[in-house]
């Protein structure tokens, strides 16, 4: 497969994770990446500077997408540590009811 191709596979592939929320696969694909552009050669031809063009732009959207991921689930993590009292009240409060003996048995 030449540099092009590569390159824009590889971009597919990453937008294609981050649409699907596979963010194992995008850090697969990100480490991929890197070592592709660790071991690439200078790029010769005008189609390969596109090529590897679009796939920094795919990097920078989807590493956009992580950096609102990671900040969603920042605000859920707070709003759990905000509310433990009182999901810890609640879980003890059905751990004294006598049903609950039933249900562990």
């Amino acid at each position: 497969m030449d540099k092009r191709a590569q390159f824009s596979d590889v971009a597919r592939r990453l937008r294609r994770a981050a649409q699907a929320a596979d963010w194992s696969a995008v850090g697969a694909i990100d480490r991929e990446i890197a070592h592709l552009l660790r071991w690439m050669q200078h790029t010769e031809s005008a189609a390969e500077r596109l090529a590897l063009e679009e796939l920094r732009r795919a990097h920078f959207e989807v590493r956009s997408c992580c950096e609102r991921e990671a900040n969603r689930l920042n605000d859920v993590l707070q709003k759990m540590r905000t509310h433990r009292d009182g999901w810890m009240a609640y879980a003890m409060s059905d751990a004294q009811d006598p049903q609950f003996d039933e249900i562990l048995r």
